[in-house]
């Protein structure tokens, strides 16, 4: 009676925790919501792009983007976006039971984004009854040095979610961790080789990636697998207890939820799939094959890829190409495992092209091979992993095919056991001289570890953009005044604060800051000599490891010296080069250059060439102390629009070349056009001729059609007003504010006259 009593007992607490556990789970969204699965998936050149993705109940939401240092989203982008109305990529909410979803898929793209610059975004309806968590993204850097974690198989699914979730994040967090003890820097990129759903047509599986570290903090790039595939489970044999599954022609579920690069094989880009892609990563090249396409479009997915990587050459280190099937298939080390898309079909195509690293998932088990090359071990091929699965669907080494070619197995049965609750994934650590990759399971433990190093150098196309990158960082950097203590401080370009890991500023062997906190644009110096020129050593350490040092300089002379407005004009036939300075007896002499010939000196603010040079020709103009120390750089080129034969003034010669091209009585040379399209159309034509004729009476003052911007910001380097104006227009300035103890002395470039885009900061003098 005690037994039956007790076992009574246990199926009631038995069948109170099932119940219990299934209100934590269905606590959970059920069914689509407002804002969902919003993640960032790579650009082409992940560098200046990135594409994002989400779903929502309605069909239209507002999507927000901003630097990582406006968290309050006061100057972000703000862009209305409609969605895509979609009941066909998920049937399912959670059981067999086929279920109509009404819902809208979303996709939207930013680019011309600064590399190496942490961002912001997030999205909320129309009417803002729901908004998503503020994500970040971080774009590429390109200095050839980065890492990127690669997972695998994550089964994600409403039924178990607590267990693979916690998994998949705490697995994730901890591979971040490792990789910045090894003083590798930040990690900004996911790569999954698929199946990162149990079943892609239950939409609350896809739920479980809903605000998940993975999708909220990196860029996310994944290839569809076999569960991403999966419309239902269709069938259930009770004999053996095993279900099957029925597979979509499409990946209609992956596709609704991602929203990857365009560029992707033929047949399956016309129908808006982009399950294929490529996309570049600072110095390496991913390219995602889509393996259960394979089976139908092998021939065609191969020509893709090999077209596609030497249409690449010269753009890339390192290739990587990724897929769901495995290459080798980990329980039997088999190369035709699934055909189409094993290492039988793929060993020649990679050969040909120089893939580094293959990485596949779907067999549970994780298998390294040697490197591989024309179907022997060679220093110089490829190397072939798929990796372990995340979560508790562990599979067993069975046999032992091509073990010669076969560096590393860990699978889960007695004496092969290696993998702590038989979960792993890995982390790529990549420079210009090696990858290195290392495997973790869940108890944090390094199970397999490997380098490969670089077939080729560094593209010249990466140190190009790289040089001037770091052209526009350093003259981000000024030395200014600032409101307190008689202090300078170092005002930089605050949206790349996210880039820097720590700065150290020097002046001469004495260090004035060594940081690591940017708080502001504004970093005290102390109060530096007065009235000197101020050679500032500025060492920066980037968040990827790498580091830069540049030079700053900066006057202490009370007002500040300031030159601007550097411009070209024609007088008598001969160019003549003008700049404004306010600089006292700071400055020993202008210089002007031509490339890198000089054209002369002057110790004026003027230079007069001997000739008339092109209309094209870029000048730029140096300034230089007593003490031969370069403090001023500017470029400049003619913009004189409305002086068609480039004589230096707008008059009747003007008035009849353009009338003559107009009514077909003379051609214009290009140089002539240039200046002669006023209206900025494309064509010179009777618009252009009745803007010479208003200005020549005196009806406009201006021909000019260029615009610049005029960035007003105060002493600690926070934006006060922005403005546009046209060329030669002087900036209207803001109001300065008024600093106890201080008076405002002035801008620290001048904003008449404006040539060029400008950004400019207040200036206090500390009252005596």
């Amino acid at each position: 009676m005690k037994r039956l009593f007790f076992a009574f007992c246990t199926f009631v607490l038995a069948f109170a925790l099932f119940f219990s556990l299934g209100a934590v789970v269905n606590a959970k969204q059920s069914g689509p919501g407002k804002i969902d699965c919003l993640v960032c998936n790579p650009g082409e050149d992940c560098s200046t792009e990135l594409r994002f993705a989400w779903k929502s109940t309605e069909p239209n939401c507002y999507f927000y983007f901003t630097t990582a240092t406006d968290t309050n989203f006061k100057n972000a982008r703000k862009e209305l976006v409609s969605g895509v109305a979609n009941n066909t990529a998920y049937t399912n909410i959670s059981s067999d039971t086929p279920v109509e979803i009404n819902i809208y898929t979303y996709e939207f793209e930013v680019n011309n984004l600064v590399p190496g610059t942490k961002y912001l975004y997030k999205v909320s309806t129309i009417k803002n009854e729901a908004t998503s968590g503020v994500h970040n993204a971080t774009t590429a850097t390109l200095t050839g040095s980065f890492n990127f974690i690669w997972v695998g198989d994550d089964h994600l699914t409403c039924a178990s979610w607590s267990k693979r979730t916690t998994f998949t994040n705490n697995m994730l967090k901890q591979a971040v961790n490792q990789i910045s003890a090894a003083g590798a820097g930040e990690t900004n990129l996911i790569v999954s080789t698929g199946d990162t759903v149990s079943y892609g047509s239950y939409y609350d599986d896809h739920l479980e990636w809903n605000e998940d570290y993975a999708f909220t903090n990196f860029v996310f790039a994944d290839s569809p697998g076999n569960h991403d595939y999966y419309e239902r489970w269709s069938t259930y044999n009770a004999s053996s207890g095993s279900s099957s599954s029925k597979m979509t022609t499409y990946p209609l579920s992956w596709e609704a939820a991602r929203n990857m690069p365009d560029n992707g094989f033929a047949s399956y880009s016309a129908l808006g799939y982009k399950s294929t892609y490529y996309f570049i990563y600072n110095s390496c090249l991913f390219i995602s094959l889509d393996s259960i396409a394979s089976h139908d479009n092998h021939a065609e997915q191969e020509k893709w890829l090999i077209d596609t990587v030497k249409g690449l050459e010269g753009q890339y280190q390192w290739l990587i190409v990724y897929e769901h099937y495995p290459f080798f298939d980990g329980e039997t080390a088999a190369e035709t495992h699934y055909t189409g898309s094993c290492f039988a079909n793929w060993w020649k195509a990679f050969d040909e092209i120089g893939v580094d690293l293959a990485l596949s998932g779907d067999s549970h088990v994780y298998l390294r091979s040697k490197p591989l090359k024309n179907r022997q071990v060679d220093e110089d091929g490829t190397v072939y992993m798929t990796c372990p699965q995340v979560g508790d669907r562990y599979r067993y080494i069975e046999e032992r095919q091509n073990d010669s070619w076969m560096e590393v197995r860990i699978g889960s049965k007695t004496g092969d056991y290696g993998l702590q609750d038989n979960s792993g994934l890995g982390y790529i650590m990549v420079t210009p001289e090696k990858l290195t990759y290392k495997l973790i399971d869940t108890t944090y433990q390094v199970k397999d570890s490997f380098s490969i190093y670089s077939k080729r150098s560094l593209p010249a196309v990466i140190l190009e953009k790289q040089k001037v990158q770091d052209e526009i960082l350093a003259s981000s950097f000024e030395l200014l005044g600032r409101n307190g203590s008689d202090h300078e401080s170092l005002v930089f370009d605050l949206s790349r604060v996210n880039y820097l890991k720590s700065l150290e500023v020097k002046l001469g062997n004495e260090t004035l800051v060594n940081t690591n906190t940017f708080d502001s644009a504004n970093i005290d110096l102390g109060n530096l000599e007065d009235n000197k020129v101020h050679e500032l050593d500025v060492n920066i350490k980037f968040v990827d490891g790498t580091q830069k040092s540049i030079k700053v300089y900066g006057s202490t002379y009370l007002p500040y010296g300031t030159i601007g407005n550097f411009k070209v004009n024609v007088v008598d036939g001969k160019t003549v080069l003008s700049w404004e300075a306010n600089t006292t007896d700071l400055i020993a002499k202008y210089e002007v250059f031509e490339g890198s010939t000089s054209l002369g000196t002057s110790t004026s603010t003027s230079l007069a060439l001997d000739s008339k040079k092109p209309v094209d020709t870029v000048y730029t103009l140096k300034a230089y102390t007593t003490n031969n120390e370069l403090i001023f750089s500017q470029d400049a080129t003619y913009k004189f629009y409305g002086d068609i034969n480039y004589d230096g003034a707008i008059n009747d010669l003007d008035c009849a070349n353009i009338f003559a091209s107009v009514f077909g009585n003379a051609t214009l040379t290009d140089e002539e056009k240039l200046f002669g399209d006023l209206n900025n159309d494309g064509k010179v034509d009777f618009a252009d001729a009745t803007i010479i004729m208003l200005y020549q009476s005196g009806k406009v003052t201006k021909t000019y059609h260029e615009k610049y911007t005029v960035a007003f910001k105060d002493e600690m380097g926070l934006d006060l007003v922005t403005v546009k104006v046209i060329y030669g227009d002087d900036a209207q300035a803001p109001t300065p504010a008024q600093k106890d103890g201080y008076t405002f002395v002035g801008w620290s470039k001048p904003i008449t006259n404006v040539t060029s885009d400008l950004v400019v900061y207040a200036i206090y003098q500390k009252n005596n």
